[in-house]
């Protein structure tokens, strides 16, 4: 009896030493495959190649989250203190590798493809898509019946999305940088026979627009009296262009025909002066002139705003008016563009008698012209045909 329970004992302990030499082979084959594994160099290689990607997805996550942080907000007004340095060289080629981004998603749009970030869709865009890109080429003035306005508010309620989309043979003009369902819903707005213009200003720089940051050493140390959070070009260089032709190339991606150009004026010698502009007169011309040849190098049309500068090949004059201070543009000016059937435009503020104006500038300029007037007491536009029916 006491045999076998020392004979048991025995073989449970050689168990046990069996157990423990056969963790212990494991464990140093597992070693010794880490080992080739590590001196492997297609290994070494791609896990290298693993981690960067996933350090450059998490490093563009983080500055995205920091981007939108730092963006301006337009009705707070929130304005910028610090004063970066930016280092010029490599904003330029940041801000160029988005047109690639921005003329691919123009491309999509075009072919009808799915693009969830423009809210088109391809069954509902296709075919508009390709009307409206026939269309807008061969539109002229005379086609043009009506005028509506979501850019410019004054006093009271611009043209919402639901007026723009009711509009029908228009010049459509909007800012779709300043609203996100504009700029998802031109393709819409123009299917029936509409024409959009997009706004752009580039004479100013405005704090609530998401490059603010990108502009801050081209812009007066001093704001423009007249806005709010604006303030005027001082310094014309690559990064201003870049960014001015990055904004144009959103525009064509979400099917603008025009590009409205605001604020082209804002080099004259008492604005160089008082809000100290390192620029001249010709060379803001310069400016201007290079935006309106890329502008037209992409296929769209562009309008100018108060005044062509004298350059010819602006496709259409869009001025603003008042009570007090009405047809103060050059009237030669507008009488050439339409009589070169181009597109016309009058805005018209904060008026008690929109069909005495109305009567005032159909003498001046005949039935070519558009014209709205802001109805002081519906608070609202209202919209005149090119033969003045109400």
């Amino acid at each position: 009896m006491e045999f076998m329970k020392k004979s048991s004992l025995i073989l449970f302990i050689g168990f046990l030493v069996v157990i423990a030499v056969v963790g212990f082979w494991l464990d140093f084959e597992k070693g010794r495959n880490l080992a080739t594994l590590n001196s492997d160099p297609k290994h070494n290689q791609t896990s290298i190649l693993t981690s960067t990607s996933t350090q450059v997805r998490s490093s563009s996550k983080s500055k995205s989250e920091i981007k939108n942080k730092q963006q301006p907000n337009k009705n707070t007004k929130q304005k910028h203190q610090t004063e970066e340095v930016i280092d010029k060289k490599e904003l330029v080629e940041n801000i160029k590798k988005t047109q690639g981004e921005n003329l691919t998603a123009f491309k999509k749009d075009y072919q009808g493809e799915d693009n969830s970030e423009t809210g088109h869709n391809k069954k509902t865009d296709t075919a508009s898509s390709k009307q409206n890109k026939e269309f807008h080429m061969k539109k002229t003035s005379e086609e043009v019946k009506y005028f509506y306005n979501q850019a410019y508010i004054e006093n009271f309620q611009a043209d919402d999305l639901d007026t723009l989309l009711r509009a029908e043979n228009s010049y459509i003009l909007v800012d779709p940088f300043d609203n996100e369902e504009v700029s998802k819903n031109i393709l819409k707005i123009k299917v029936k026979n509409n024409i959009v213009g997009c706004y752009i200003s580039v004479g100013t720089i405005e704090n609530w627009r998401d490059d603010f940051d990108l502009l801050k050493n081209n812009r007066a140390k001093k704001e423009w009296g007249d806005w709010e959070g604006e303030y005027f070009v001082a310094k014309i260089d690559d990064v201003l262009l870049t960014v001015m032709k990055n904004r144009i190339n959103k525009m064509k991606s979400w099917s603008c025909d025009f590009v409205e150009l605001d604020n082209m004026d804002w080099a004259y010698e008492e604005n160089i002066k008082k809000y100290k502009l390192e620029i001249s007169k010709e060379e803001a011309k310069q400016y201007i002139s290079d935006l309106l040849n890329y502008i037209h190098s992409k296929k769209m049309k562009a309008m100018a705003k108060s005044t062509t500068l004298a350059m010819d090949n602006f496709d259409g004059l869009t001025v603003e008016s008042y009570s007090d201070e009405k047809n103060w543009w050059s009237e030669t000016e507008m009488k050439d563009i339409l009589s070169k059937n181009k597109i016309g435009a009058i805005v018209h503020y904060n008026e008690k008698d929109c069909q005495k104006i109305k009567d005032f500038y159909n003498k001046i300029y005949g039935n070519k012209i558009l014209f709205i007037c802001e109805d002081r007491k519906l608070k609202t536009y209202r919209h005149f045909g090119t033969h003045f029916e109400t």
